[in-house]
């Protein structure tokens, strides 16, 4: 069976119908930020601390300066070449990949895209999730790519300046991710079901 993934350019409308249907069939609505700013403003005290974990992780390894990363900080400058775009735009789609693997049967769901916007890649889902796969699908960029791997690279002596770089990029990029997971670890009991529809999220207890 081969793997068919849509491609769309920005995340689809919430759905007015579908939304009347989910409340009337007694799915509650979460309580989170509706679009990409508010997102971005309210998961800053999260890119600071994936940072900090993130940070603590490489520092047990290398004695590499984070300046070596490319990141001029004393004069706020920033030196980037062609190879660190390139790095960007991989640890972009490698992220995205990760949340995308960990949707069930996304190779064959007709409710799952992977997309871009002019805040960055995404991966969306209209399938319904259990609690538990909504958490792991979340944090799994973060805790592969900038838990997992800068451990990996440490043992392994491979760690780069521009790896030291996309890892944390990736720390911070995933603050958003970690909101999500911790608004859902909040306010929807265990054992529940989750689906989105545009903007919206809803859960539904299953007690």
């Amino acid at each position: 069976m081969g793997i068919s993934i849509k491609i769309i350019t920005k995340i689809p409308k919430t759905d007015n119908r579908k939304h009347s249907c989910l409340i009337n069939d007694q799915w509650v609505l979460l309580k989170e930020p509706k679009n990409v700013l508010t997102a971005i403003m309210a998961s800053i005290p999260f890119m600071a601390i994936n940072a900090l974990i993130t940070i603590s992780i490489i520092k047990t390894f290398t004695t590499i300066p984070f300046l070596d990363t490319g990141l001029i900080l004393n004069n706020l400058s920033i030196t980037i070449n062609l190879i660190d775009i390139l790095g960007i735009l991989l640890i972009l789609i490698i992220h995205e990949f990760t949340h995308l693997i960990f949707i069930p049967d996304f190779y064959r769901s007709d409710k799952t895209y992977a997309g871009i916007t002019y805040a960055g890649g995404y991966v969306y889902t209209e399938e319904v999730l259990t609690r538990k796969r909504y958490l792991i699908i979340s944090i799994a960029p973060f805790f592969i790519l900038s838990i997992i791997l800068p451990i990996i690279l440490g043992i392994t002596g491979t760690l780069s300046p521009l790896m030291i770089f996309l890892i944390l990029l990736n720390s911070i990029g995933s603050s958003v991710d970690i909101l999500s997971m911790v608004l859902v670890f909040l306010q929807v009991p265990a054992g529940s079901h989750l689906v989105c529809s545009g903007n919206n999220t809803y859960w539904k207890s299953n007690s």
